[in-house]
Formats: C-alpha cells, structure tokens, sequence
C-alpha cells in the first residue's frame, strides 16, 4: 500500500486536474464507468453479429447442398 505522502500527491494531481471541483470529477469516474459499460455491449454486438453471420453461413451451405440435390433428382427425374 502507498504511504501517506504518495497518496497525498495523487490526490493533490486530482484536486488540480478537475480545479478542485468535486461534480468535475464525480462527473469523470461516471463517464468513465458508463464507457466501459457501452464498451461491453459493443462487445456483446460483435460477438452477437459473429455469431450470426457464422449461423448464416451455414444455413447457407444447407440451401445450396439442398439445391443441389434437388437439381440432381430432377436430373433422375428427367432421364425417364
């Protein structure tokens, strides 16, 4: 743990960042923890769209097999 003149350095930098205005810095840490809360939830956004472009991508590999498989039974179909 810091000593007592380290901590009262830091928060003399604080006090002089935000001119001694207490709503300044309030204002700060509340900023500060609503961008990591957005931060999270673009996170969860990629991952969500990750997630769904991957389950796209394997409907449309199901779609195109299918296709596929109903062109060639129509070529059985055909050959009759």
């Amino acid at each position: 743990m810091a000593d007592q003149a380290t901590i009262s350095l830091v928060v003399d930098k604080i006090v002089a960042a935000f001119n001694g205005d207490p709503n300044k810095f309030e204002a700060f840490l509340t900023r500060a923890a609503l961008e990591t809360e957005l931060a999270e939830l673009e996170s969860q956004a990629r991952n969500l769209q990750a997630a769904q472009d991957a389950d796209n991508a394997a409907h449309q590999a199901a779609l195109v097999a299918n296709a596929e498989a109903r062109a060639q039974k129509q070529a059985e179909i055909d050959a009759l």
